[in-house]
């Protein structure tokens, strides 16, 4: 027993002196942990350089299939991966914090209103928005609620505006019809009929402008739940901020209310839909309707330029370019190590 004693104290001394050793060389720079060496090589310039200009080539594919909108990166990660030629020239960028998306402590930010984006959404059919994210996350909390968010909010307000405005002309109409002298019977009726077909369609249009709040797929629905309730105190707000000249403006120009779709590294795309198996007309018609039930693109279906035209809203396309089906710990190739890269 003792010498089994002696045995084992002899043992452990031995490991506390390679352990005190090791702990030397480290100090004296001549050791490193294997695990931290490794993480620093990976993360080393030359990679995360290279690995930004590969995300940035999937923004460019982007950029090039959905040729006729607009590309805009949002500040100030999304600048690292568009290419100044592909940037629209009317409008350099946008900003959407992710922080006004976080949980629990979301927020409508009236000093960034972005009003320029949804102009240029409205007039030119749609608009692509790219930015990346941290290390196993598919999308920043900036294109996964922030952007939906911003959408719905001013969808309500433009809904609000046309409402008012059908109002005061149907107000209008009934001042006219009042004041008129001796209207034959006929006439006034016919106008009062008038009057009601309009205040009829008024209503129809408003029920079919879409003003609910629709978030990425991989926001839950308690969360987004939560999220609706504050909408309508956002659009006071907003209706009350003294940007009613911009708003009217945009009530003017948004035919389609604004809705935000999302691509990954992980989505299908068919830039050209007469050579794909769900090309076609039969096949854009199927990405729409998959669009109007709520899909999102984000891996699960097909989608291609052909199918914006028909689609019921004004597409937000919300680009992340970061790989995140890599991996947070990345991936190698031949001549440089993938590292998911986020330059906020």
């Amino acid at each position: 027993m003792m010498l089994d004693a002696r045995r084992s104290d002899s043992a452990a001394a031995t490991a506390m002196d390679a352990v005190e050793s090791l702990r030397s060389l480290e100090l004296a720079g001549r050791w490193r942990d294997p695990t931290r060496e490794l993480h620093r090589q990976k993360h080393e310039l030359r990679n995360r350089l290279r690995s930004i200009a590969h995300d940035a080539e999937f923004v460019g594919t982007i950029a090039a299939t959905f040729s006729s909108l607009p590309l805009l990166p949002n500040l100030r990660a999304g600048s690292w991966y568009c290419r100044p030629e592909l940037v629209c020239a009317e409008l350099s960028d946008c900003y959407f914090k992710s922080a006004d998306g976080h949980c629990g402590i979301w927020s409508f930010n009236l000093r960034r209103l972005s009003m320029p984006l949804a102009m240029l959404a409205a007039r030119r059919g749609g608009a692509l928005v790219a930015d990346a994210t941290r290390g196993g996350k598919r999308l920043p909390d900036a294109l996964s609620k922030t952007l939906p968010m911003w959408c719905a909010v001013l969808n309500r307000a433009v809904a609000r505006l046309r409402a008012a405005a059908g109002d005061d002309a149907d107000a209008g109409d009934d001042a006219d019809a009042a004041d008129a002298a001796d209207p034959p019977a006929a006439a006034a009726g016919g106008e009062g009929g008038a009057a009601g077909g309009a205040g009829e369609a008024g209503e129809a249009a408003a029920a079919a402008w879409d003003g609910a709040l629709h978030c990425a797929p991989l926001i839950s629905g308690s969360e987004a739940s939560q999220i609706s309730a504050l909408l309508e105190g956002w659009v006071d707000e907003l209706l009350g901020a003294g940007v009613g000249g911009s708003l009217r403006a945009l009530e003017r120009t948004l035919r389609k209310p604004l809705r935000c779709l999302w691509l990954t590294p992980d989505s299908v795309l068919l830039s050209r839909p007469e050579r794909g198996e769900r090309g076609g007309r039969a096949g854009r018609e199927s990405a729409a309707e998959g669009a109007a039930e709520g899909r999102s693109w984000m891996g699960e279906d097909t989608l291609c330029d052909g199918v914006l035209r028909e689609l019921p809203f004004t597409p937000v396309l919300c680009v992340s370019a970061s790989s995140a089906r890599m991996g947070a710990g990345g991936w190698a190739r031949g001549d440089f190590s993938y590292v998911q890269v986020n330059n906020t």
